[in-house]
C-alpha cells in the first residue's frame, strides 16, 4: 500500500463539509456544504485527514445531530413578515446554514504506509474537509488488521460495513490478554438478541474460546436444536462443537 493511498481515497469521496468552529477534541463542529444540506447525515459515517506530531491521522466519527440557523430570520420585525407572508426572499432558504456535530470513534496515525490505532491530541483546523466513509477507505486504513477484522452488520444509518474486534481472552496471536465485559442493551425488539448472536459468532472465530450461554427463554438453545443460521455459522463453518 503507498504512503499516499488514503490521500487518493480522501479525493474520490464524497464531501459533506469543512471543519467549523467552535470545535474541541471531545465533539467536531461541521459547516455542511449546501450540496449536503438535503442528505440524511444523522448517523452518516464520516473521516477526516489531519496532521499530529508531524504525522498523517485519520479521525473517523459519526455525525450525531444536524442544527439550522439563519440569524436574519430571528429578528422581531422579519418574524412578523414571516407570520404574515410565510416566507420572505431572499433571506427564508437562501440564508440559511447547516451545521452538523460530529463525534469522534476512533483515530489512526500513518506510519511506515501503514495506519496504526492512535487518538485525537489536538483539533484540526476549520475548513479541513469531511467526506463520508466507504468500504474504500475502510480498507485502506485497516489493511494491517484485515485478518483480524470482524464486520458486524452495516453501520447504523449507513452503508459501510462496521468493522470491529472481537479477540480471544488468551495471549499470542489475536488474543487481547485479559477478558472485557460487553452489555447490550435495549427495548423490546429492537434487536439485542441479533447483536448478541453476532458477537457470539465474533468470538466463536476464535479456537482457544469456549462459550457458555445463560438461556433463560431458551433462545439460543432454540437456535442449537433447530436448523438455523447460527448453528450453520458454527458448526459448519467453523467446526465448533456444540
Amino acid at each position: 500500500m503507498e504512503e499516499n493511498s488514503l490521500r487518493e481515497v480522501a479525493s474520490k469521496a464524497e464531501r459533506i463539509g469543512v471543519i467549523g468552529s467552535p470545535s474541541s477534541t471531545n465533539q467536531i463542529k461541521l459547516d455542511v456544504l449546501g450540496s449536503a444540506v438535503d442528505k440524511k447525515l444523522v448517523g452518516a459515517f464520516t473521516f477526516f485527514l489531519f496532521r499530529q506530531e508531524g504525522r498523517e491521522h485519520c479521525a473517523l466519527g459519526q455525525v450525531t445531530e444536524i442544527n439550522l440557523r439563519n440569524p436574519w430570520v430571528e429578528d422581531p420585525t422579519m418574524r412578523g413578515l414571516i407570520r404574515q407572508k410565510g416566507r420572505v426572499d431572499p433571506i427564508t432558504e437562501r440564508q440559511d446554514t447547516h451545521t452538523a456535530n460530529m463525534t469522534i470513534g476512533a483515530v489512526f496515525a500513518e506510519n511506515a504506509g501503514f495506519f496504526e490505532q492512535s487518538s485525537l491530541g489536538t483539533v484540526a483546523s476549520t475548513g479541513t474537509p469531511v467526506h463520508l466513509v466507504d468500504d474504500e477507505t475502510l480498507d485502506v486504513i485497516l489493511f494491517p488488521y484485515k485478518e483480524e477484522i470482524f464486520y458486524l452488520g452495516r453501520v447504523y444509518g449507513a452503508q459501510p460495513l462496521l468493522p470491529v474486534w472481537f479477540r480471544h481472552f488468551g495471549e499470542g496471536k489475536g488474543g487481547i490478554g485479559e477478558a472485557y465485559h460487553i452489555g447490550i442493551f435495549g427495548k423490546t425488539g429492537s434487536g439485542k438478541s441479533v447483536i448478541a448472536k453476532m458477537i457470539t459468532t465474533g468470538y466463536a472465530r476464535h479456537k482457544p474460546m469456549s462459550i457458555f450461554a445463560l438461556d433463560p427463554q431458551g433462545e439460543f438453545s432454540k437456535d442449537m436444536k433447530e436448523e438455523s443460521r447460527l448453528k450453520e455459522i458454527l458448526v459448519e463453518r467453523l467446526s465448533r462443537e456444540l
